[in-house]
């Protein structure tokens, strides 16, 4: 037995139990120090799964649900509030009033209808003047209307048998349409005319007439004048 050789014995040694909770592949430093560090980070895990529960999470839930609503309700309040202030600031229409003692407006005066027309519209009773036809037209910036036919020499004799001519009306307007001068006048006709005169045309401003006899006669309604 003493001439043998001894070989050292390595008996393996279990770890004290509080070391077996991590990975150990041999015994010595290096895997007491990894159980070590196992064991101080245990708590930290603990801690972690302690926080994340099903109940916590649950209040979790309900408490960024209940957030969410509260912003929505503060945003739609501010929103009604803002539509609230915009509708204010409209002025609301305000009735027309009229003073007292101002006057109704004016009516203008409707505008003449141009053309030749039988008789003088009632414009002279037959005694004064009696009308065979008249025509309305506008020359220039005027409206005038021109009355054929002949005054009688006595009102008891009957029409056409006085003296041939002309009666006229000439009728200026304003902007507003309004009558603001108005005139008119009688012209006889050249002598020799016979009967009365009645209106044929009018072109250019020359008025063509016919008398009863059959003489024709021309007159210019801008200067009122036989020609």
């Amino acid at each position: 037995m003493r001439g043998m050789i001894s070989q050292p014995i390595s008996i393996p040694m279990r770890p004290p139990h509080f070391l077996c909770n991590g990975p150990m592949k041999s015994i010595g430093s290096t895997s007491v120090r990894a159980n070590r560090e196992a064991e101080s980070i245990m708590p930290v895990t603990r801690s972690l799964r302690a926080h994340t529960t099903p109940a916590r999470l649950k209040v979790l839930v309900a408490i960024l649900m209940a957030a969410a609503v509260a912003a929505v309700i503060v945003l739609t309040a501010n929103r009604s509030a803002t539509t609230a202030v915009r509708t204010n600031s409209i002025p609301a229409a305000q009735p027309i009033t009229k003073s007292p003692g101002s006057p109704p407006p004016a009516n203008p005066d409707p505008t003449p209808v141009a053309g030749i027309f039988d008789g003088s519209g009632g414009a002279f009773p037959s005694g004064i003047f009696a009308c065979r036809n008249r025509w309305v037209g506008q020359v220039g910036t005027t409206w005038r209307t021109i009355y054929a036919g002949a005054t009688p020499a006595d009102p008891a004799l009957v029409a056409g048998s006085g003296t041939p001519g002309i009666r006229y009306i000439v009728n200026v307007y304003d902007a507003n349409h309004d009558i603001h001068a108005e005139r008119s006048g009688r012209v006889d006709a050249p002598a020799g005319a016979q009967g009365g005169l009645k209106i044929q045309s009018v072109s250019a401003n020359i008025m063509t007439l016919v008398s009863d006899s059959g003489q024709t006669l021309h007159f210019d309604v801008d200067s009122l004048s036989f020609v």
